[in-house]
């Protein structure tokens, strides 16, 4: 009988082992991913800095860093009202291709910002609603920014294409007030606790419907002008825009991405039942909502300044979710640096080309869906990993 004692434990014992070297070598391949993902990042962020935008050359990596540690200096000289503040204009003119780098950084960083906010804000809608082809836009983000672009344009014309910083706050209000309107007619529909088909059926009605208010004024109420100047805004966003637009943009998308991740552990319970879940103590309304609150303002800075691009917040979650996973601890983090190095792609693609082939007329969307389609029709005729 000791013997036989002795045999189990000693099956068992080569069984954990087993478990642990498979789950060590697990980890070892993920970290080599994440290692590669964010080294090919790093690399195209800097040559995109260096990329001259006037001509078709490259800064060198020495000047580049010279310029922006001198616009850093500079930018402190003004805060603190230091002397070196007063000779800007000459040590500017001493700093080679200072504007371009100083331009192209400020481009990099806000591609990367929304490249990463708009691909965690869909990962983190399909979590909620445990939907692998659901994105924010169907809660009406899109159709609230067409709103606020329309009615700008309405009251000034030609001069809404520069007015970033309020198409910024008022995107943002709009959207939440949208949202607000959409999750309360869910929780009418129902008469108890919105499901997440109720939501989203309302979500898609109403998007359509303010589709189509934008569709009807533009073609019957605009001037060939104001028109022209709407479809820019939706299509092509504001470009890089001013900085105070900049700023409230950025800021948002770190006060929406802090109760992500404060919450990234929790939005695995989401994937199950809400009884199940709701027997288990987890407050799965509670959740929900943060992930939809979330999201839904991490698009909307993206539809600002680069447009119309909601379909990289349905293929950089599907892609990720093959390559590293459904646990959202490492899906988060994945969508934020693929989508961030999507985005960054495709910018440097417009970038390269806009001078032979006339690029820079076409939308940064549709050079998304050009390049992340054939990867996600791989992923799909290879593997399906999600909820299933």
């Amino acid at each position: 009988m000791q013997t036989g004692l002795d045999e189990m434990r000693q099956r068992n014992g080569a069984g954990l082992d087993e478990i642990r070297r498979r789950t060590g070598d697990d980890s070892k391949k993920m970290r080599r991913r994440f290692l590669a993902l964010g080294l090919a990042l790093l690399i195209l962020f800097c040559a995109f800095v260096c990329t001259r935008t006037t001509a078709i050359g490259f800064v060198s990596p020495i000047q580049a860093v010279s310029n922006l540690v001198t616009a850093l200096q500079l930018q402190f000289a003004k805060w603190f009202n230091l002397p070196m503040y007063l000779d800007r204009r000459s040590i500017i003119s001493g700093q080679e291709y200072y504007l371009e780098t100083l331009g192209r950084f400020e481009g990099a960083v806000l591609v990367v910002a929304l490249g990463a906010s708009l691909s965690v804000g869909g990962a983190v809608f399909q979590v909620a609603f445990r939907n692998p082809i659901a994105t924010p836009s169907i809660l009406g983000t899109s159709g609230s920014m067409r709103i606020v672009n329309m009615l700008l344009v309405i009251q000034f014309g030609t001069a809404a294409a520069n007015m970033t910083a309020y198409r910024v706050a008022y995107g943002y209000i709009s959207t939440l007030i949208v949202l607000g309107l959409m999750m309360l007619g869910a929780k009418l529909m129902s008469k108890q606790r919105s499901s997440r088909a109720d939501i989203l059926l309302i979500g898609t009605f109403g998007t359509r419907i303010l589709t189509q208010i934008v569709n009807y004024v533009q073609n019957y109420v605009l001037s060939d002008d104001d028109y022209l100047v709407l479809q820019e805004l939706n299509l092509y966003g504001s470009g890089t825009g001013t900085t105070d637009g900049m700023a409230i943009a950025l800021i948002v998308i770190a006060a929406a991405l802090f109760p992500l991740y404060l919450t990234r552990m929790s939005m695995n319970t989401l994937s199950f039942d809400d009884a199940d879940a709701r027997s288990l103590g987890i407050r799965t309304t509670f959740l929900r909502g943060v992930a939809v609150v979330c999201s839904v303002l991490l698009s909307t800075s993206t539809l600002v300044y680069a447009g119309d691009v909601g379909m990289l917040a349905m293929m950089i979650p599907l892609i990720c979710r093959y390559v590293f996973g459904s646990d959202t601890r490492k899906l988060l983090p994945a969508c934020a640096m693929s989508g961030a190095l999507l985005m960054l792609v495709c910018r440097v693609i417009i970038s390269l080309f806009a001078f032979n082939f006339y690029l820079s007329y076409i939308s940064i969307g549709t050079i998304v869906e050009l390049v992340a389609t054939p990867l996600m029709i791989v992923v799909i005729f290879r593997n399906r990993r999600g909820w299933e």
